[in-house]
């Protein structure tokens, strides 16, 4: 099933709107600190949905999720990808469903 841009964006709305939420949390240290990053990288951190299709089938699309690293410590770039597993991807899904997003597939890269 195609993904519509009218997902993608809904789902950036989502991911904005906990991120602007955890970067106020109480618990910010212990979550960035999860992801082996500070809270100035949670609060620097940006994070873009956008869609590509997916190879051969054009009916198959995929989301992509693209960490901005600006103004991130050195750490803070690695840490933004686990920080998105461990914090902000289960959250989207608690807010969506459990099966909103996909886990992510290394052979889905686009070209």
């Amino acid at each position: 099933m195609k993904t519509s841009p009218l997902a993608c964006r809904k789902l950036q709305r989502i991911v904005d709107g906990l991120l602007d939420e955890l970067r106020n949390a109480e618990d910010l240290d212990a979550l960035a600190a999860s992801a082996g990053i500070t809270p100035d990288d949670v609060r620097a951190m940006r994070v873009q949905i956008t869609e590509a299709e997916a190879g051969i089938d054009p009916a198959l699309s995929f989301i992509v999720v693209h960490l901005a690293n600006g103004g991130l410590s050195a750490a803070g770039g690695a840490g933004a990808k686990l920080f998105w597993k461990k914090v902000i991807l289960p959250r989207v899904r608690k807010a969506k469903r459990s099966d909103a997003i996909g886990d992510e597939r290394a052979d889905q890269t686009p070209s």
